[in-house]
């Protein structure tokens, strides 16, 4: 079917809320460590560590075949390694898409991209503002009795710009 045929790109405003925490806890005694021309077992000890984001999405109809997405989230992470100073990272991404959608195909858009992070290791921090551009492709699979699969393509790139340590 090609766009508009059957189905309009996007039906109708809507919001989706996303929201995802990871902990992962590793306990080892040594790990090979590929600093010179041969490896070498180093002591790596017990390591934690813990992210989080919520990002908000709206999606909105512009016409018969093309729809707008815009999102908004925050993001943190901690990281911990025994012997080690802590890691910490909060920041905010930002983006949106303007896209051509074929309801029984898949999507393709195009749109901005901004993220700020504030990372701290022990006492120093800096601040990170990455902004560009992003291409995006969706590929909606056939329905094989265990419910809809997309699969989502994104290709980012992205201009970096680094504050170090801004408390001294």
């Amino acid at each position: 079917t090609i766009a508009g045929a059957a189905e309009p790109a996007v039906r109708e405003m809507n919001v989706r809320v996303l929201g995802s925490f990871d902990y992962i806890h590793v306990n080892s005694e040594e790990v090979n460590h590929f600093a010179g021309p041969a490896p070498v077992l180093v002591d790596l000890g017990e390591e934690d560590i813990e992210t989080g984001s919520v990002l908000g999405i709206v999606t909105v109809p512009i016409g018969p075949s093309l729809g707008a997405r815009g999102f908004l989230g925050v993001l943190g992470a901690k990281r911990h390694v025994d012997n080690a100073p802590e890691v910490t990272v909060g920041g905010l991404e930002m983006g949106g898409d303007i896209f051509w959608r074929d309801p029984e195909f898949g999507e393709i858009g195009v749109g901005p991209r901004y993220v700020w992070q504030d990372v701290e290791v022990g006492g120093s921090n800096q601040s990170n503002h990455s902004g560009g551009g992003a291409l995006t492709a969706s590929l909606f699979v056939q329905d094989f009795g265990i419910g809809p699969i997309d699969l989502d393509f994104q290709a980012s790139v992205l201009d970096s710009e680094i504050d170090p340590d801004r408390d001294g």
